[in-house]
């Protein structure tokens, strides 16, 4: 008669009830140690295999998430149709005709790739689809839309993608781009009111037409930087189409950026492919032409035109006199009083010998503002 010990008993399942797809490797004082194969785990997506995968958009740029999921992405961002319609159409001045064909745009947008071609970037192309048909932009098909760039292609300077947008410094050193386009010294806020007079009245006209974009239209951004200061010293050659392929690219691979640029644009390169459905009906809005009148309708500028000039006069009291188009500057000692400074009209007005009071204070203060 053999007598247990208490205690010291060890219980082990038969070998028929060890779970199927697991082994034994090892035995360490009696305690068994199991390796179990990934494969006996199945697990649905999100844990529910019921339910359609959906990936979420958490951060990174579009073209880097699943290529399959890239054209819900692009229109879960965008939002419903009349969203797109009233960001994309809010800030943008078009061709004559005024025509969106916003349904094929967002499609295109949608299925957007790049290539980099062989010489890039200017060899860069974008390419889309619409109902199935593909659309490829490049520096060729948007010249076929209109003459953007007069000069032949060897006298622009075609800039890479990331310098423009996050390091501008090595296009333009900054502290060139200071001092052309600041009043104050390197080291100022990136604010419109700390520009020269001249430089904010550019970028009242980039972020219109060249370069559109929301937000803050009291700050500025990196790659405004660089046009400007294109514009303001005509040292580098910057290629309008290039700008707009940048901008195209830029805007529909970020998940914060929910303006279409150059909507118009974008349409009148589909009607020129002709990818357009004779069903889609396109929306319209009037063609409104950027001019500086314009630029000045509001409560922190005020703006005079005379015989000559505009004469501007900003919300922090910086003044700027700009010479109209087609007009030629008064030879020496010719001189309009209407086009001078405040000085220049009071000694006028004495020698003429009009009494200057507070009836001469209010015409110098109206034609300085």
């Amino acid at each position: 008669m053999v007598k247990s010990r208490r205690g010291k008993e060890k219980e082990t399942a038969p070998q028929e009830d060890v779970a199927v797809g697991s082994k034994r490797t090892r035995r360490v004082t009696g305690v068994e140690i199991r390796e179990t194969a990934m494969d006996d785990f199945v697990q649905a997506p999100w844990g529910h295999g019921d339910v359609p995968y959906r990936p979420t958009w958490r951060d990174g740029p579009l073209y880097k998430q699943e290529a399959t999921y890239q054209a819900d992405l692009f229109y879960e961002k965008m939002g419903d149709t009349h969203s797109i319609r009233s960001k994309t159409l809010l800030e943008f001045r078009g061709n004559e005709s005024g025509e969106v064909y916003l349904r094929s745009v967002t499609k295109w947008l949608s299925t957007l790739t790049k290539n980099d071609g062989n010489d890039p970037p200017r060899t860069v192309t974008l390419t889309g689809k619409v109902n199935g048909k593909t659309s490829t932009m490049s520096l060729a098909s948007l010249s076929q839309i209109e003459k953007f760039d007069s000069k032949v292609d060897s006298f622009y300077t075609y800039i890479k993608e990331d310098d423009y947008f996050s390091d501008p410094k090595k296009i333009v050193g900054e502290n060139v781009m200071y001092s052309e386009l600041f009043l104050l010294e390197k080291g100022v806020a990136m604010k419109r009111d700390n520009l020269k007079p001249l430089v904010r009245v550019l970028l009242s006209l980039l972020v219109s037409n060249v370069a559109p974009r929301l937000g803050d239209m009291m700050g500025i951004r990196k790659w405004e930087f660089v046009v400007i200061y294109a514009l303001m010293s005509g040292q580098i050659h910057l290629s309008f189409r290039q700008l707009v392929m940048l901008h195209i690219w830029q805007s529909r691979n970020k998940r914060q950026k929910k303006l279409i640029p150059h909507a118009r644009l974008i349409s009148a390169f589909l009607r020129k492919q002709r990818v357009v459905p004779v069903s889609e009906k396109a929306f319209e809005k009037p063609h409104a032409t950027w001019s500086i009148a314009e630029m000045c309708n509001g409560d922190r500028i005020t703006h005079v035109k005379t015989k000559l000039w505009h004469k501007i006069k900003f919300g922090d009291g910086a003044k700027l006199k700009v010479l109209q188009w087609g007009k030629q500057p008064p030879s020496q000692g010719k001189m309009d009083d209407l086009d001078s400074s405040d000085e220049e009209v009071l000694r006028l007005r004495r020698e003429a010998g009009f009494q200057v009071g507070e009836g001469g204070k209010a015409t110098c203060d109206l034609v300085n503002c």
